[in-house]
């Protein structure tokens, strides 16, 4: 059974693209003796996920256990989906109709209907006759919308094509213009780069001069440094003899110093003895300047 779905498989994807479309499967128009609108329905039977294509495994999952298609036997090239009567042609005809799955919600009152009408006594075959023409219907009516569905899904490949092409021109567009604009931005980039690099340059020699300018500078001002320094160091000798001579000067106060107060003591002790001197020499004085008065007044008297 599965060499069989391979073979089909094989018949409906000849370029070995690894899945089947809609349209590929009425390549197997000829193998399973199926119209185009009985192939549209069992590709939406086998297409249960609605992706519009079928792989080689999904395929072969749901042959197996497709019920219009009856293969377990190796007669699927003799068996037809509408060739049978009576209950066995409803029970067919209701199976087709529940694999387009367009009426998921009143399938079950159908089939208690379909289920009646096949239980009913043989002389009712006006009911069952009736049950099997609206089958029919039911099943073309479905048949018309699959059949417009598929149109509105070519029509929506159309577009979809149709707008894989705009978008790719537009696309196309738009990379042209990007690569317009990346030119652009590349010319402007290598331009403001010279540009910069120029200005980058005139500061680098700009900053060489100062640079230079500012070594010329320090070099003077080390000169004036190591003037200054040695000016500083001739100040310090000058000052250190300058302190030496004040300590020298100092010493030298300190020993006059010395000296006046010793000669004060001595100017101090000489003018204490020459008043002692004065005062014991205007005693001595009066003494005699008494005598000579006493001795004068006796001498008048004696005259």
């Amino acid at each position: 059974m599965e060499a069989i779905g391979h073979k089909l498989f094989q018949l409906g994807d000849p370029e070995g693209k690894g899945f089947i479309v809609r349209r590929d499967m009425q390549k197997l128009k000829d193998e399973l003796s199926m119209t185009p609108e009985q192939l549209e329905i069992v590709f939406d039977t086998l297409d249960v996920e609605q992706k519009g294509y079928l792989t080689l495994s999904q395929f072969l999952e749901k042959f197996k256990d497709t019920a219009p298609m009856n293969f377990r036997n190796n007669r699927w090239k003799e068996q037809q989906m509408f060739k049978c009567s009576y209950t066995e042609d409803i029970q067919t005809l209701l199976q087709t109709i529940k694999d387009t799955n367009m009426i998921k919600l009143s399938i079950g009152h159908l089939e208690n209907i379909c289920k009646a009408a096949s239980q009913t006594e043989p002389d009712s075959a006006v009911s069952v006759g009736r049950v099997e023409a609206f089958l029919r219907a039911l099943n073309m009516d479905l048949i018309k919308i699959v059949e417009r569905d598929r149109e509105l899904e070519e029509m929506l490949q159309s577009r979809e094509v149709q707008h894989q092409n705009n978008m790719q021109k537009l696309f196309e567009e738009l990379e042209s213009h990007f690569r317009e604009e990346q030119e652009k931005t590349k010319l402007e980039d290598q331009r403001k780069f010279r540009s910069e690099l120029t200005a980058l340059e005139n500061e680098l020699a700009d900053k060489e001069e100062r640079f230079r300018a500012a070594v010329s500078t320090r070099q003077e001002f080390a000169g004036q440094l190591v003037a200054a320094q040695q000016r500083e160091l001739a100040v310090m000798a000058e000052n250190s003899k300058l302190i030496e001579t004040r300590e020298r000067l100092l010493n030298d106060l300190d020993a006059e110093r010395t000296k006046t107060c010793r000669l004060e003591k001595i100017i101090e002790r000489t003018n204490a003895e020459s008043a002692a001197d004065n005062e014991k020499h205007f005693k001595q004085g009066f003494y005699v300047a008494k005598n000579l008065v006493s001795l004068k007044e006796e001498g008048a008297l004696k005259l």
